[in-house]
């Protein structure tokens, strides 16, 4: 959760014990309960939640967001058929880790690559993680085969895997699945792999596609040491554990009307919690409580943290954008002195017709006293649904042309004094501004 990676920084040392990943040198977190965004069931985006705000995307098809795959959790379903492509940043990947959550959900298959970081042709160029056909770990590093020898892989049995790579002259791949280390390996040359071509859900080319369920994937741009690889693991692991969630706390949502509502408990005795809503693409979110704040750029409202034990009640309005179906996919997620957990309650909410925000305006125009020569600046603000229309009156008379949320005249005279007044519409209705008096005196 991107709040996670600035609200808990602060709490890191003192909660170590919640097992909350390390944040130095990720490059990207990408997780099934935030950042996503659908098309009915169909991913067609994968926001990263780390501070790079990276993206996903498939080229045709997308994986399907399973919504309750595990521990009533999310997880990106692959069928062998979609992947998610993405530019992950220019600077080589020569030192890395990388954790993923997930599971194969069939019995056998050839090279069934989970993901792939970099391009082929030399030794060193790739890292990878895939299952052979009877169930062997196999990392391909972009030139030379490597072949776990035990058959770990078993079918709808969720795993958590750990690879290094970069250690020893920067040649050295380890790979350790559900903290046992299973498979070592040196590439020819010290690793350098092109993050900027990255595949999740097949290789590089596009021939082996994963056929399973994708929880959470973590890419750091250095070796983490061991109790820190330790950490993620056991995060991944309570991920997985029906019994992780934190006693006592949790955040339902609720939809009333055009509003969302999140009913926040937080355990007794909690240091600090947050919460925060990714928002779908074609949605219009206003009227934000409790300090919550909209990040545009990873299309977010973050609330927190709040520091204590107290229940919040959080909502916001959601509006449809033109065009859109009228359907919502919440996906939203809340953090309990650092322990994730996802938002439960109302999952989807469709919309008969497009919720349109109520029209208002939020700032009028001001009272003026002008000299003669003076310049005259009127401004209105108004929120509601876009287009929006302007008509600007004086004395209750229609102002020619004067039809944007500002009016303004040069050099004004005596003439110019009196009552003006805006009137602002769109598909909801219309509202008008209260009169606003404008004197202009004889200069002094």
């Amino acid at each position: 959760m991107t709040f996670g990676l600035v609200a808990w920084i602060g709490l890191a040392e003192a909660q170590s014990q919640s097992g909350v990943p390390p944040l130095g040198g990720l490059r990207a977190w990408f997780k099934a309960d935030a950042g996503v965004t659908v098309a009915g069931d169909q991913v067609i985006q994968w926001l990263d939640q780390s501070p790079n705000g990276y993206t996903l995307a498939p080229a045709g098809n997308g994986p399907i967001l399973g919504r309750e795959s595990l521990n009533g959790s999310p997880a990106l379903s692959f069928d062998g058929q979609v992947q998610l492509n993405g530019d992950l940043g220019a600077e080589p990947l020569s030192t890395a880790s990388v954790f993923a959550l997930f599971r194969y959900t069939i019995e056998s298959s050839d090279n069934d690559y989970l993901y792939t970081l970099g391009t082929d042709g030399d030794s060193g160029s790739q890292l990878a993680f895939s299952r052979r056909d009877e169930g062997q770990i196999y990392h391909f590093d972009g030139q030379v085969q490597n072949i776990a020898e035990e058959d770990v892989l078993e079918v709808n049995e969720w795993h958590v895997s750990s690879q290094l790579f970069g250690t020893e002259d920067g040649r050295r791949h380890t790979l350790f699945l559900d903290g046992t280390l299973q498979l070592q390996s040196d590439a020819d040359e010290p690793y350098s792999a092109d993050p900027s071509s990255a595949v999740i859900g097949n290789w590089s080319s596009g021939s082996y596609g994963f056929v399973g369920d994708l929880v959470e994937l973590l890419i750091y741009d250095r070796v983490l040491s061991g109790d820190e690889r330790s950490s993620v693991e056991a995060y991944l692991e309570r991920r997985s554990d029906p019994e992780s969630a934190v006693p006592g706390a949790f955040v339902v949502r609720s939809a009333e009307g055009d509003t969302v509502f999140l009913n926040a408990t937080p355990p007794a005795g909690a240091l600090a919690y947050a919460v925060e809503e990714t928002v779908p693409l074609g949605v219009v979110v206003s009227r934000i409580t409790e300090g919550g704040v909209f990040d545009v750029g990873q299309r977010k409202i973050k609330w927190g943290p709040f520091f204590g034990a107290q229940s919040k009640v959080l909502s916001y309005a959601v509006a449809i954008d033109s065009g859109g179906d009228g359907l919502v996919v919440f996906n939203g997620n809340s953090s309990f002195d650092g322990v994730d957990q996802p938002i439960i309650g109302v999952s989807e909410v469709r919309f008969e017709t497009p919720t349109k925000s109520e029209l208002v305006i939020v700032v009028q125009p001001r009272n003026l006293a002008l000299s003669v020569g003076d310049e005259l600046l009127l401004q209105v603000n108004a929120e509601g649904s876009e287009p929006m229309a302007y008509q600007w009156f004086f004395n209750d008379g229609e102002i020619p042309d004067a039809t944007s949320p500002s009016f303004g005249l040069t050099d004004v005279s005596r003439e110019n004094s009196g009552s003006y007044s805006v009137e602002v519409s769109n598909s909801t209705g219309v509202v008008r501004s209260k009169p606003t008096n404008v004197y202009v005196l004889e200069s002094v």
